[in-house]
C-alpha cells in the first residue's frame, strides 16, 4: 500500500487545501473505468469473443510487472499497457515473457487515457477483467495482489467468464456517495466482532505509525483535538493485521523478486527461518501498535482488519489517511492522505497550516448532512 509521504515543497498559501494534492491523484477519473463498462478499443486487440485482462501502468515502474506470468493462463489473453517506463518495449516483453502481450509506448499512452488511469502509484497499476462482450466487470488495484488473488481469479475467469463469487468489488467512494457496508466482519482489538454501518458520523483514520513517533505524534494532535470536538463522532482508528498466510504469500514474492535476500537479518537463515522471523516481527509491530493505541487513543474505536480486506473494499490508498462519513451512510469527505512538508534543502517537516480547519469543515458538513 502507499505510505507516508513527504511532500518535498513549501506551503502553497493559505488559500490553498492540504489534500490537493491527493485529490488530484485520486479520485474517480484516475482510479480507472468501474465495473459494467464497455471496455475502449485496445490497439491490436481483438476483445470480443475473448476473456481478457489487462494491467496498466502508467508513468512508473514496478517490480511486481515481472510476476505478470502468474495471469497467463490458457483461455485468458493477458495484454500490458506500460506508459513511459524507464523500460524500452522489447525490454519489457523479456521481464513478462512471451505469454503477454505488451503494447507499444504510444498505445500504452492512449489505453491509459481512455481508462482513466491515473500516473502515479497511488492508483497505478490497475488490473482490468474484460468478458467476451467487451465489458469490464471487475476493476482492481496494485499488481502486488497477484500474490494473493489474482492467480485464482484469473484462472476461474477463464473457465466461466465471471469472477469467483467470494471476490468483493473495490470501490472509489467520492463525495455523496452511499458507502457500501462492509458484509465481512471486523475486530476490535480483543477480537470481538465489530460491524460498521450507519447511525452515527464516522471520521475514519488508517494509519500504522505510533501516535508517539515524532511525525505521528503531529498527525494526532491534529485528529485527537478534532476527536475532543466532537464528542458525537465515531473517531475510527483502522489497524491492519495480516494473517500468516498472507505473510508466507508476500515473504515468497518478495523471495522471488530478490528483495529478502536484501535483509540483513536473514543473511545466514534458511528460508524457513526467515519467514518465521518475519512473522515474529510482524506480530510484535502489532501487538506494540495495539498496545499504544489502548492507552493513547483513549476515546477512539480501534478497529482491526485482516490482509486489508475493509482497505481493498473501499479503496482505501493512503496511510496517515482519512475518510468521513455522515450518519446516512454517505461519504462527507472522500478518502485522502495527510502529507508531510518541508522547504527545499531543510529536514524539519511540518502539516500544512490549515488542516485542522479542512477536517473540521468535513465533520461540520457529516453533521449537518446526518
Amino acid at each position: 500500500m502507499v505510505g507516508e509521504g513527504c511532500a518535498e515543497c513549501s506551503p502553497e498559501g493559505p488559500e490553498s487545501s492540504p489534500f490537493e494534492g491527493a485529490r488530484h491523484e485520486y479520485n474517480p477519473g484516475t482510479f480507472g473505468l468501474p465495473a459494467g463498462s464497455l471496455a475502449p478499443d485496445i490497439p491490436g486487440v481483438e476483445l470480443i469473443g475473448q476473456h481478457t485482462i489487462l494491467v496498466v501502468v502508467n508513468g512508473h515502474t514496478s517490480p511486481f510487472v515481472s510476476q505478470l506470468g502468474i495471469l497467463a493462463v490458457p483461455g485468458v489473453q493477458l495484454v500490458l499497457a506500460a506508459y513511459n517506463l524507464p523500460q524500452t518495449h522489447a525490454e519489457l516483453q523479456r521481464i513478462v515473457g512471451d505469454r503477454v502481450t505488451v503494447l507499444p509506448n504510444e498505445d500504452a499512452f492512449l489505453v491509459c487515457a481512455l481508462y482513466r488511469v491515473g500516473s502515479n502509484p497511488v492508483v497505478s497499476p490497475l488490473t482490468f477483467f474484460i468478458d467476451e462482450t467487451g465489458t469490464i466487470i471487475y476493476r482492481r488495484f496494485k499488481v502486488e495482489w497477484l500474490a494473493y488473488q489474482e492467480g485464482y481469479m484469473a484462472r476461474y475467469f477463464a473457465a466461466h467468464g465471471a469472477l469467483p463469487p467470494d471476490i468483493l468489488p473495490q470501490y472509489v467512494l467520492w463525495e455523496g456517495d452511499e458507502v457500501p457496508w462492509p458484509p465481512f466482519p471486523l475486530q476490535n482489538p480483543k477480537g470481538e466482532e465489530v460491524r460498521l454501518g450507519p447511525g452515527h458520523p464516522i471520521f475514519l483514520f488508517r494509519s500504522l505509525t505510533s501516535p508517539s513517533s515524532p511525525r505521528g505524534e503531529m498527525v494526532f494532535q491534529i485528529v485527537d483535538g478534532l476527536r475532543k470536538e466532537f464528542p458525537h463522532v465515531d473517531f475510527i482508528w483502522l489497524v491492519n493485521r495480516y494473517s500468516d498466510e498472507r505473510v508466507a504469500d508476500i515473504f515468497w514474492v518478495q523471495q522471488e523478486l530478490g528483495f529478502i535476500s536484501q535483509v540483513p537479518e536473514c543473511v545466514d537463515l534458511s528460508d524457513e527461518e526467515c519467514l518465521e522471523l518475519i512473522k515474529q516481527e510482524d506480530s510484535r509491530s502489532y501487538a506494540s501498535l495495539i498496545g499504544e493505541l489502548c492507552s493513547s487513543a483513549v476515546g477512539w474505536k480501534v478497529i482491526v482488519e485482516c490482509d486489508l480486506q475493509l482497505s481493498l473494499f473501499w479503496g482505501l490508498r493512503y496511510l496517515n489517511g482519512v475518510l468521513v462519513i455522515d450518519a446516512q451512510g454517505r461519504v462527507a469527505f472522500p478518502h485522502a492522505g495527510i502529507g508531510y512538508h518541508r522547504f527545499p534543502g531543510e529536514e524539519e517537516v511540518f502539516l500544512h497550516p490549515r488542516l485542522q480547519e479542512v477536517l473540521r469543515e468535513a465533520i461540520l458538513n457529516a453533521l449537518s448532512e446526518g
